[in-house]
C-alpha cells in the first residue's frame, strides 16, 4: 500500500487565503487597469451587454474557490467540496435555514406590497445579484475558503480557528465599503454590521459543519432587505426592516444552537 501523503496545514490554509483574498482584490482593481477598460469599451462596442460583459467577476471568483479548494484537498487528503463545507451537514440544516431566514424574507415582502410593491426596473438583476451571485461568492470565499479550510487544516481545539474567523470577518466587512480613509470613515455602520454578519455566518458554519446554512440565510436575508426598500446598504434599513433583520437573526440563532447540542456527526467539529 503507497504511503500516505504527509499533511501540510499551513500550506492549505495560505492557498486558501491568497486564493480568496485574492479574488476579492482582482474584482475590486480590476476597473482601474488601463487593458481591462479597453477590453470592456470593444466588447460595449461589439454590443456586449453589460450584465454579460460583468460575468468575468463571477468566473474569476468561483475559479479562485475551485482552485483553493482543490489545494487544499490534494494538500489535506481531505475531498475538496468537504473542506469549504459543501457537505449534508448535521440533522435539521435545512429547516434552520429555512425557518431562520422567514421573518426577513416573508416580512420585508409584506412591507414591500404595503409600500405599493418593491418592484423596480432593475430588480431582475438586483435579485440576480444580491439573491444569487453575492451569497453564493461570498460564502464560498470567505467562509468556504478562509474559515471552512482553516478549521479542517488546524482540527477543532486550534486557538487559530478563531483568528481565521475574525479574519474572515474583517474581510466580509471590507467588501462592502469604498477602499480610502473616506470610503471606510463614512461607511462604519455597515463595516460593523457586515462585519458582524461575516463572524455569525461563519459560526453557523461551523454549528452545521456545512456552507449551505449560511447561503441560504445569507440569501434570503438579502432577498428580503431588497424586497422591503430597504435603503443604505447594511448600516441602513430603517426601523422595520431592522427589527425584522433582528428576528431573523435571533430565530436562526435559536435554531441552531437547539440543533446542534449533540455530538458532531464527524465526531470532529470541523466542517472538512
Amino acid at each position: 500500500m503507497e504511503p500516505a501523503r504527509p499533511r501540510l496545514p499551513v500550506a492549505a490554509i495560505a492557498a486558501a487565503w491568497l486564493c480568496g483574498v485574492g479574488a476579492f482584490v482582482l474584482v475590486r482593481l480590476r476597473g482601474t487597469w488601463p487593458s481591462y477598460v479597453a477590453l470592456h469599451r470593444w466588447l460595449a462596442d461589439l454590443g456586449v451587454p453589460p450584465a454579460v460583459r460583468n460575468l468575468d467577476s463571477l468566473v474569476l471568483q468561483l475559479s479562485a474557490a475551485a482552485l483553493g479548494a482543490w489545494l487544499g484537498g490534494r494538500l489535506l487528503q481531505q475531498p475538496p467540496r468537504h473542506l469549504i463545507g459543501l457537505r449534508r451537514g448535521r440533522p435539521g440544516w435545512r429547516r434552520a435555514a429555512l425557518l431562520g431566514g422567514a421573518p426577513l424574507l416573508l416580512g420585508g415582502l409584506g412591507l414591500g406590497l404595503a409600500a405599493g410593491g418593491p418592484w423596480s426596473d432593475d430588480w431582475l438583476a438586483k435579485a440576480w445579484s444580491g439573491w444569487v451571485r453575492a451569497p453564493l461568492v461570498e460564502e464560498l470565499l470567505c467562509r468556504g475558503l478562509l474559515v471552512g479550510v482553516t478549521a479542517a487544516a488546524l482540527g477543532p481545539q486550534h486557538r487559530g480557528r478563531l483568528a481565521a474567523v475574525l479574519g474572515n470577518a474583517a474581510v466580509f466587512a471590507l467588501l462592502h465599503v469604498e477602499w480610502s480613509l473616506d470610503g471606510i470613515a463614512t461607511g462604519w455602520p455597515t463595516l460593523l454590521v457586515t462585519g458582524l454578519g461575516g463572524l455569525w455566518y461563519a459560526w453557523l458554519l461551523l454549528r452545521w459543519q456545512t456552507l449551505w446554512v449560511p447561503i441560504l440565510l445569507h440569501a434570503m436575508m438579502n432577498a428580503g432587505w431588497q424586497l422591503a426598500g430597504a435603503t443604505g446598504g447594511a448600516g441602513g434599513g430603517g426601523l422595520w426592516p431592522n427589527l425584522l433583520r433582528a428576528g431573523t437573526i435571533a430565530l436562526a440563532t435559536w435554531l441552531t444552537v437547539r440543533g446542534t447540542r449533540r455530538a458532531p456527526r464527524n465526531g470532529s467539529g470541523s466542517p472538512g
